[in-house]
């Protein structure tokens, strides 16, 4: 919701900054057709700028841009220190009312507004039928039973009492240069646009201006036929008789006569290059209002997605969207989606899917309606599995199969019994691997479409084993670097960056342990400075652990998980290792995933000469983790279980 809200606001303040600068610089300059050309462009960069995309400019750019993050769940197979699963759980599927009333009181605006502009439209058709058609000059001019005269794109509709009136050459000749400017296409894009956002006052404003530079344009190309100007305005003030409007035409009597006769008798056009100022404006305005490279840029917030498809239940029956196991209670996710070590080679590999290690004949459903495109037994690799085709926009494997519950070419819907989980093909255990494709084949991560389950981390009764990281004596040395600083404010939300929640977190853990006999923290940063990647890790050489905090965004909205990633290279890999273990452990206590990785390539983890770990709070990208990260409850809350995992790893 937040990102939709941003973009719109985004959008209004692009026009009103535009808009000022028309009404001060531009709209006196009689220079209507470039006039008209800055009001339609204005409108629609106002929506393209907040959908741009520039590189961010951060120190930390020259050790992300490049780099590959290999990365692993705590699970009994990879885990070194502790064991730990990720069990299913249950997710609400109420519905936010208020939300929902919220939007069902826009549709139902935004298609009164629509009807409206429609029913202006067949009004228009029936003046049409009734009207008498003539020629004049090859134009055809339509004799109407109206009150006053008007244009819609090539057709002239005239009152049957202007006929014979001597101001008619001059009406025609007004109403002729609106067909001949094309002025229709500017009133259908307007109305259209004030329709579908009408809470916006600055398309009212823009409409309004824009509709009057059709004037001036029709009244300058009519007085330069030679005719005389006070007349002209006579004429004018003769066809204000009625109130009488259509939506989308062109009126000749529009209710702009004063600011007419004005620009009418305005001195000489001024210069067209004082339209250059337009370049360095628009250039502020893409800086000030586009999106930072890694930021969140949506123009539909995936969190209004989800209400629509609640709200209107129009869920689309072809997208997988629920966990194929059946019984939860019996399942355990075993291997995610990405890089893994082989459990079987014991080599680095692509893992298209997901593993649920459950027993032996527990039931596999459809995740989506398709149709079975094959049913196969392999001795290895997949063993016995199904492939499911979703209407040709999705494709779902299920595989290490016991028995089979349908064939091929069998219509299924979703949520059908379709194979017994099993042990089948290259297994280690009773599982079911999970695989989800789009249309051209290309593996996707199944956990995004899983709608009816989160995955919680669960760690069996018992502590794991420690591996102390301070010596036997003294204090140990914990070197605090809270990320970005200075001018690199790092990630934006829509209260506080990067950098302030990095640094309130530091300092927090700093008073945490300020009386300690045991920890002595110390900050890379304890004010808002710039500090340079050399500096941060300068001082590692007597610290006994190096923390690096940061907040990221992900490209999909749905993410929200802390991140610890440690480098798998070097003399302090298992200790390392152990803190993020540590990490994971403390936050599942409050409900929060920690998903590990190990990497060679970032700085602060190549360059450190102590164990250390980059730790990402969450996500601004994620509402909910946007709204925890701003809040001071969970900026404690993470001080808190960061001090407490330090604690347990002396």
């Amino acid at each position: 919701m937040i990102t939709t809200l941003l973009f719109l606001l985004k959008v209004m303040v692009i026009q009103a900054i535009l808009y000022i600068l028309y009404t001060v610089k531009f709209h006196k300059s009689g220079n209507h057709s470039a006039n008209r050309f800055y009001l339609i462009v204005a409108l629609v960069i106002s929506f393209v700028i907040p959908l741009l995309s520039f590189p961010a400019i951060s120190q930390y750019s020259n050790e992300t841009v490049h780099e590959i993050t290999n990365w692993y769940e705590m699970t009994d197979q990879t885990l070194s220190e502790s064991i730990s699963v990720l069990v299913p759980v249950k997710t609400s599927n109420t519905i936010n009312y208020y939300k929902a009333i919220g939007i069902g009181l826009f549709i139902v605006i935004t298609t009164f507004f629509l009807l409206k502009v429609l029913l202006s439209h067949f009004q228009l058709l029936k003046i049409t039928r009734e009207a008498k058609a003539i020629t004049i000059n090859n134009q055809n001019v339509f004799i109407a039973d109206i009150d006053i005269p008007f244009s819609y794109f090539n057709k002239i509709f005239i009152p049957e009492r202007l006929i014979k009136a001597p101001q008619f050459d001059v009406i025609l000749n007004h109403e002729l240069a609106h067909v001949k400017y094309w002025h229709s296409l500017d009133r259908i894009f307007l109305e259209f646009l004030t329709a579908i956002f009408w809470f916006n006052p600055f398309h009212y404003l823009y409409r309004r201006k824009l509709i009057e530079i059709h004037e001036f344009q029709a009244d300058e190309k009519t007085i330069a036929r030679d005719y005389d100007v006070v007349k002209y305005q006579e004429t004018l003030y003769s066809e204000l008789h009625s109130n009488f409007s259509i939506a989308s035409v062109n009126h000749f009597n529009f209710n702009t006569i004063k600011n007419r006769i004005k620009m009418m008798n305005q001195p000489k056009k001024q210069s067209k290059w004082q339209y250059l100022i337009l370049l360095p404006v628009i250039a502020l305005l893409a800086f000030s209002f586009a999106n930072k490279e890694n930021s969140p840029n949506f123009l539909i917030d995936p969190e209004l997605d989800e209400l629509f498809e609640s709200v209107i239940d129009l869920s689309d029956v072809y997208t997988p969207s629920i966990q194929p196991v059946k019984n939860s209670e019996l399942v355990r996710l075993t291997s995610t989606f990405g890089k893994r070590m082989h459990p079987i080679l014991k080599v680095m590999r692509m893992h298209e899917g997901v593993d649920f290690a459950t027993d032996i004949g527990n039931q596999v459903m459809a995740t989506a309606n398709g149709t079975v495109i094959k049913v196969d037994h392999i001795i290895n690799g997949f063993g016995k599995h199904i492939v499911i085709d979703h209407n040709g926009l999705y494709q779902t494997k299920y595989a290490q199969l016991s028995e089979f519950k349908v064939i091929e070419g069998q219509k299924v819907n979703r949520g059908d019994i379709i194979a017994l989980t099993g042990n089948s093909g290259a297994s280690t255990g009773p599982h079911l691997h999970y695989e989800v494709r789009d249309s051209q084949g290309e593996a996707l991560d199944p956990l995004l479409y899983i709608k009816d389950y989160n995955y919680k981390e669960e760690v069996p009764d018992g502590k794991s084993n420690k591996m102390n990281l301070g010596n036997s004596e003294g204090k140990i040395r914990v070197l605090i670097d809270p990320g970005h600083g200075g001018n690199d404010k790092g990630m934006k939300s829509f209260d506080k960056t990067e950098s302030q929640v990095t640094l309130k977190v530091a300092q927090l853990v700093y008073e945490n342990f300020k009386d300690s006999e045991k920890v002595r923290i110390e900050l890379t940063r304890s004010i808002d400075n710039n500090v340079t990647l050399e500096e941060r890790v300068s001082n590692t050489n007597n610290a006994d652990l190096f923390i690096s905090l940061h907040v990221e965004t992900h490209e999909y909205e749905d993410e929200d998980r802390l991140i610890a990633i440690y480098n798998d290279s070097n003399e302090f890999t298992a200790q390392s290792k152990y803190f993020s273990e540590l990490l994971s452990n403390e936050f599942k206590e409050i409900d929060k995933t920690v998903r590990m990785g190990y990497s060679t390539g970032f700085y602060v983890l190549k360059n450190t000469k102590c164990p250390s770990v980059m730790l990402s709070m969450g996500y601004f990208s994620n509402p909910d983790s946007e709204k925890y990260l701003n809040s001071e409850e969970g900026i404690n809350e993470i001080a808190t279980k960061l001090s407490e995992a330090i604690l347990a790893s002396i």
